[in-house]
């Protein structure tokens, strides 16, 4: 029987091939027969022989390509779940799709509402409709690609909560392909804990296409987020232990001060990785981004935002003013009739309203690159240069602004240290240097070219001076009942309108608190197979606030206004 069945497969055509298999398939699910699972195995090593897969990539393909000749894409969630009843779980089904991806087989995408979905490239489905084998990339990724590679990776890893050995097992695919590039041969050589690994990767990637001097903080966040192999990690760079120093393979970069706050590689590795035309660039770079992390527009995930009616209002007409050509006109004409030509703004109101989120959006929406600046870590950092280190900020900020083509943005994130009252009193040292950092960065906004957004929770203490600088002041204030409807469906899909009503009405939480919820929901889903239920979702919401002595005990917002993050 094995003959003939091979010759006979081998006369169908590559879609009536896919077809009957993904039929066999289902009808196997149902009710398990050996002999069908005999016909699906001869199914699989036909087509991976003619599309030169293997058999899960065979089967997952196969999935997509019926998916997108009705309609155009597949959602990766309706993936997964085919993925279940064909007996494959979602785990390894990333990992499918991420070597589909790679041969140039599927294309995936972030669609509005940041749900993701795959589709497949016009030339792969007009090759496989007139039973040509596709052709697939094999070739090896040069450096640029592999940074690429990591970067979309690590990003990946929280949106589509891919488990960690998954995502380390990606990148080890990663690193197989890329066996002649420096760092692949010294990754191998190092031999790292996976979570060395996935950061030494990730500090790779920020090296050769940001900067190679790499905020911790931000680099702990984006590959571990706020998980307990983030704080290990984070905790043997402060202390300089494990791998990554006894190897020598990454150093403080502000070494006089032994914060660890930022983090690159030593002088020997950073050689050793790259090539001359790159240190070049890189040291060019660095020398300019040095202060703060250069945020990319292209790198920012959409993330839909919901607000009250004012809010939105307020936010949408700043969203128009920052269109590059009405921001164009606004700044020639205000230097026209001698005024100044900067765009500043302030958004204020309290923690997980949405304020960082908000620029984050903007200069997605408008593609402005941002330059964000921490003002409490610089002012920890720099105490007795901190004046120079303001200056610094506004020059490299009028460099990359000659440099770009499109107007970046100046992200003052919580600059509450430095926009609040002036200190009447000096006693120490840190007055005097206070008062100094607040006079230049007045004298910076007095002429400043260009868009600065500073964010800050607290209005009470501002300084006067700082009001009449700032262009818009935005309020971000607590979400009220409505939208923090909005919010919950939107984080949270399964719950019935019902359930999301009684939610809202119950529980004035902010959007930050929100979305801890909602990563609460997905992780216990991960876990158990299974959405929790709406008393355990209920229970999620309630210890969302902490309870401090002697504080009254109050769901949400204590002020009883009604926000988000």
């Amino acid at each position: 029987m094995k003959e003939p069945l091979e010759q006979f497969l081998k006369k169908k055509p590559i879609v009536e091939l896919m077809e009957e298999m993904l039929g066999l398939l289902r009808g196997n699910c149902r009710f398990y027969d050996k002999e069908t699972e005999f016909l699906i195995r001869y199914y699989v090593k036909e087509l991976g022989r003619r599309l030169h897969l293997s058999g899960e990539e065979v089967r997952s393909f196969s999935q997509i390509f019926k998916e997108c000749a009705w309609d155009g894409y597949v959602l990766k969630s309706e993936l997964a779940d085919s993925s279940q009843k064909n007996l494959t779980g979602a785990s390894a089904l990333y990992i499918t799709m991420q070597q589909l991806e790679m041969k140039g087989l599927v294309i995936r995408k972030h669609a509005m509402g940041g749900k993701v979905s795959y589709s497949i490239p016009a030339s792969v489905s007009r090759d496989i409709f007139n039973n040509c084998t596709p052709e697939i990339h094999t070739g090896s990724l040069d450096a640029y690609t592999l940074a690429d590679r990591i970067t979309d990776l690590i990003h990946r890893s929280d949106h589509d909560s891919i488990f960690f050995e998954d995502e380390y097992q990606m990148l080890c695919g990663l690193i197989d392909r890329t066996k002649e590039l420096a760092f692949s041969r010294r990754f191998n050589s190092w031999k790292l804990t996976k979570e060395e690994g996935l950061f030494v990767a990730y500090m790779y990637a920020m090296t050769l296409l940001e900067d190679p001097v790499i905020p911790t903080d931000y680099a702990i966040n984006r590959v571990f987020g706020n998980s307990s192999r983030g704080k290990s990690i984070l905790k043997s760079i402060q202390e300089k232990k494990g791998n990554l120093f006894d190897l020598k393979i990454v150093c403080h970069a502000d070494e006089e001060f032994e914060t660890g706050n930022r983090i690159m590689f030593t002088e020997e590795i950073f050689s050793h990785l790259f090539e001359e035309s790159e240190k070049l660039r890189l040291r060019k770079s660095s020398s300019k981004n040095r202060v703060m992390p250069l945020i990319k527009a292209e790198n920012i995930h959409t993330k839909p935002l919901h607000y009250n009616q004012k809010e939105e209002n307020d936010i949408l007409q700043l969203a128009q003013c920052l269109e590059e050509v009405n921001y164009r006109r606004i700044s020639a004409e205000l230097e026209r009739v001698g005024q100044t030509s900067g765009v500043t703004v302030m958004l204020y109101g309290p923690p997980g309203t949405g304020k960082t989120e908000t620029v984050m959006q903007l200069a997605r929406r408008t593609g402005r690159d941002i330059l964000k600046i921490d003002i409490a870590t610089l002012r920890d950092k720099y105490v007795g240069e901190s004046e120079k280190q303001i200056k610094r900020i506004f020059d490299h900020y009028r460099e990359q602004l000659r440099e770009s083509k499109i107007t970046p943005i100046l992200l003052m994130n919580e600059a509450d240290g430095i926009i609040s009252s002036r200190t009447r009193q000096i006693l120490h040292s840190t007055d005097q240097m206070h008062n100094a950092m607040q006079n230049i960065f007045l004298e910076e906004l007095e002429c400043f070219k260009g868009i600065l957004i500073a964010t800050t929770n607290f209005t009470d203490k501002l300084d006067p001076a700082f009001e009449r600088r700032f262009l818009y002041k935005l309020k971000m204030d607590a979400p009220s009942q409505l939208v923090r409807m909005k919010i919950i469906t939107d984080r949270i899909h399964h719950l019935s309108d019902e359930e999301t009503s009684k939610l809202a009405e119950r529980y004035q939480l902010s959007g930050g608190q929100l979305d801890n919820i909602s990563r609460k929901i997905t992780t216990s889903k991960l876990l158990t197979g299974n959405y929790p239920s709406f008393e355990e979702i209920e229970n999620y919401f309630q210890s969302e606030r902490l309870e401090r002595p002697g504080m009254k005990k109050i769901i949400g917002f204590q002020s009883g206004k009604e926000n988000f993050d």
